[in-house]
């Protein structure tokens, strides 16, 4: 944790220039192991790699099971989706809701089998479903299966229950896709128009702040096991008009490439830019 108060985006710059980047938090272990890390040690808000991106997304709670793929599977089965949305499940269709909404929660219990995984919770919102899931199963329920789809049809007969699936627009600096979420439970994660940014309030959850706040913050910095590699690379932009030293292009980049390779089944890499004496990265190749 570092103690001088900076904005969000000078944090990002200081994290990556000192160390890797701002935190990426991924799952509750990490979690867990954060909140231990920095104790009482800080007044009110610490920023970490949680930034309010533009383009919405839809994920599962329960992390390591990507939404996109699962949905394609079972298309017939999905209704019509909203934006900042919750999902609740009715009549074997999956619809977006406002998260506020109260419903019974599904959640799903890892240490059990067969249908006794699939447990009702009662009446809360989503936030507070996950919560309660969490706390005393697993998570939410995701669907990745035909016998999934089966056991919480039985489990909310003719009434609505809420799954996992949640959709938002929050990215991580390091652009993992991790969608782990740690909320208050009053939280209003759908956030504003833009310029937000996740914060680890008091209370070791998580809130959001204007960007432009200077706090305390959180760093990932190398670990003295893991040698970063340098690897030179060649690009060839479609579009001229573009300059590959803009940072808002090598984001894009750099997003490209950890797609690819989380295709390609690798994943736990993290990728940054090195620059150059001159503050670039990108070199204009020999005609």
């Amino acid at each position: 944790m570092f103690n001088t108060p900076k904005t969000w985006l000078e944090a990002q710059s200081f994290c990556r220039e000192k160390c890797l980047d701002l935190t990426t938090i991924n799952n509750m272990t990490e979690m867990d192991a954060v909140l231990k890390a920095v104790g009482g040690k800080y007044d009110d808000a610490l920023w970490f790699g949680l930034w309010q991106g533009v383009e919405f997304r839809t994920h599962w709670s329960l992390v390591d099971t990507d939404f996109s793929d699962i949905a394609e599977g079972f298309s017939q089965h999905w209704a019509v989706w909203a934006r900042d949305s919750c999902v609740v499940f009715k009549d074997k269709l999956l619809h977006s809701q406002s998260c506020t909404e109260i419903y019974h929660s599904a959640c799903f219990d890892a240490t059990k089998q067969g249908a006794d995984q699939y447990i009702t919770a009662g009446m809360m919102n989503w936030l507070e479903g996950q919560e309660y899931c969490r706390t005393n199963h697993t998570d939410l329920t995701n669907i990745r299966s035909e016998a999934e789809l089966q056991f919480i049809s039985a489990l909310a007969g003719s009434g609505s229950v809420w799954v996992g699936g949640f959709t938002d627009r929050w990215e991580w600096s390091d652009q993992s896709t991790s969608s782990f979420r740690y909320w208050r439970s009053n939280e209003k994660f759908w956030g504003s128009d833009g310029g937000e940014c996740g914060v680890l309030t008091k209370n070791g959850r998580w809130g959001r702040l204007s960007c432009s706040e200077k706090r305390p913050f959180l760093c990932t910095c190398k670990d003295p096991a893991i040698k970063p590699k340098v690897v030179k690379v060649r690009i060839n932009l479609q579009d001229s008009s573009l300059d590959p030293n803009d940072p808002s292009v090598q984001d894009k980049i750099l997003e490209q490439m950890m797609q690819k390779l989380s295709k390609s089944g690798v994943g736990d890499v993290k990728l940054r830019w090195k620059k150059q004496p001159d503050g670039k990265v990108f070199i204009p190749a020999a005609p």
